[in-house]
């Protein structure tokens, strides 16, 4: 009677494990079947990612080009100054808008020799040309900066000779939230439309 309670008792616990096994089993199976259910959703949700890419480089590389030339900064043991830099914009903004960002973007990671007079920060807020004066408003942060005469003419140079590379631009009316300030560091009366000043060029 022992040996028979004992072989039912083992009957017993083999049953359970072949039932364990095949719980273990499904549930693994159904896990399988979800984790693949969850790779091919992310597989198409990256082929539509890849796809929206290759449509957005390609509507921007639709997008008309306009060769444009900034002056950035460059410092020597002694001086400062300001030299052209070429850059081509893409988009249908206008050109001296176009040239503005280009310069508020500052210098390429190449031109390891160059930077930008404008603090950062600064966002240009609109450009217009009319009789050959080109407003040019940029926000608060122009007017931020803590430098001296020197530096400050930087920043007005990099401005105003960026713009009057444009044949209808002739001056430059700089203003700060839409209003007229008469400087931007305290050396440099702003005020008025200012013309090219080419002493502060030099080749690069």
């Amino acid at each position: 009677m022992a040996q028979r309670g004992e072989s039912q008792g083992m009957q017993t616990i083999a049953l359970i494990l072949s039932l364990a096994a095949l719980i273990v089993a499904g549930l693994a199976y159904v896990a399988v079947r979800d984790i693949r259910g969850e790779f091919a959703t992310l597989d198409r949700r990256v082929a539509g990612l890849e796809q929206d890419v290759a449509d957005l480089g390609g509507r921007i590389a639709a997008l008309p080009t306009r060769a444009v030339t900034i002056y950035l900064e460059k410092h020597t043991p002694t001086d400062m100054f300001l030299v052209p830099v070429a850059r081509t914009t893409r988009g249908d903004e206008p050109g001296p808008l176009a040239a503005l960002r280009a310069l508020l973007a500052g210098p390429l990671p190449e031109e390891t020799d160059l930077t930008t007079s404008i603090p950062r920060g600064v966002q240009v807020r609109s450009v217009s040309v009319e009789n050959g004066t080109a407003t040019a408003d940029f926000s608060a942060a122009l007017t931020r900066p803590q430098v001296g005469s020197q530096g400050e003419a930087m920043i007005v140079g990099s401005i105003v000779n960026t713009l009057t590379e444009f044949p209808d631009v002739d001056r430059v009316q700089i203003l700060v939230d839409g209003a007229r300030v008469e400087s931007i560091a305290g050396h440099i009366d702003v005020s008025r439309p200012l013309t090219r000043d080419p002493r502060l060029i030099r080749a690069r």
